[in-house]
Parts: structure tokens; sequence; C-alpha cells
């Protein structure tokens, strides 16, 4: 072994405690914007309904719902556990509709799967709730203090499957900003940019 190999052992990376924030940006910092992504995400599941459920005072729980279409253990695995995932090259540039579902053709919002930090805005965890071709999965998201990963996942089996995909995440981060849903109905609707249905909070 020469000298640079002393220096430099084989080992794998570790993840900064920051790194997120530093790859993420304003979307895990700015609520706003946070907010404007998980509807996106809805829009590029091809959902024609999504339903935000917004707490009123911190602690309690921000829930977005949509109709639109969910993902298998090995797509959650993927698109959820790699850094800089890249839509176009995975799932293509248009949205996949549910079956059954027909709509004209339309181009993703998203393009780099860093949408999918957005829920960190408001906590340091989350769950997920998805289905497709008749199987269900539970995911729970947190953020860690850095190491091998930058957040974990714990994936189990959802028997019970919902007319529509829930999100939640309790806010102790709760964001003045936005606070009533006529604030969040008008950031919503100054992004929406052309997106067939508007999301509705309740």
């Amino acid at each position: 072994m020469d000298g640079q190999d002393q220096l430099f052992p084989e080992a794998s990376f570790s993840f900064g405690p920051r790194f997120l924030h530093d790859h993420a940006g304003h979307i895990i910092t700015d609520p706003r914007i946070a907010i404007v992504e998980l509807v996106a995400n809805s829009y590029d599941a091809g959902a024609s309904r999504v339903d935000i459920q917004w707490p009123e005072s911190a602690g309690g729980a921000l829930e977005v719902c949509d109709n639109g279409t969910g993902m298998t253990v090995e797509e959650f695995n993927q698109r959820w556990r790699t850094l800089s995932y890249s839509r176009p090259q995975e799932q293509g540039l248009y949205v996949e509709y549910p079956p059954g579902v027909k709509a004209s053709k339309r181009i993703a919002f998203g393009q780099n799967g860093k949408g999918r930090y957005s829920p960190f805005c408001f906590a340091d965890d989350y769950e997920v709730d998805t289905w497709k071709d008749s199987a269900g999965v539970h995911a729970q998201v947190a953020l860690t203090e850095g190491g091998s990963e930058p957040f974990h996942c714990t994936l189990s089996e959802q028997p019970e499957k919902h007319k529509e995909v829930p999100l939640t995440g309790f806010l102790p981060r709760f964001p003045q900003s936005l606070v009533g849903l006529p604030a969040i109905e008008r950031q919503v609707s100054t992004h929406r940019s052309g997106c067939p249905f508007f999301a509705r909070p309740r």
C-alpha cells in the first residue's frame, strides 16, 4: 500500500446534518415554495383533485390528498432513495394518469425529484400512503442527523385502499406566512400556471 492509499483509505461517503438544506434549498426552507411543490407532485401523478387539510396551530397535522397515480414498493424505493432522481429519464416527460382516466397529454412539472423533500419544510418526518396495482404501501420518512443517509424510509404494506392518496405530517414549525385557508389558496393559485385542477384547502 503506497502513501496515497494510506491517506485515503476506501470508505463510504457520509452526509452532513445540513446536506438536504444545501441540496434542496428553498424547497425545505420556504413554506410557500414547499406548498407549491406538494401540489405539483399531485399534478405530476395525473390527479384531477387535490385536498389540503391545514392545521390551525403548531403541532397539528398537514395532510395532502389526491386521486392521482400511486406507486408500487419498487417505484417508491427507487424514487425516494435516489438523490437527484431524473424523472424524464426514468418516467418520461409526460404525466401518467390513473387507469381509466382520459385526459389530454401534459408535461410533468417536476424534473429532479426534489419535491419529495418539501414536507421537511414543516417537520422532521412525514408519512405517505400510496396504492398501485391493487397493492398499498405505507412509508415513514424522517430526517437523520447525517451519516450514511440524509433521511430514512421505513416501508410497510398498506392493505386498505382509500379513494385518495394522503401525505401526512405534523407541523412543529408552523409557518405564519401560510396561516389561514385564503393564504394557502392564493399561494397555490398564483403558481398553478394552467393546471387543470385547483388545490382546494379544507
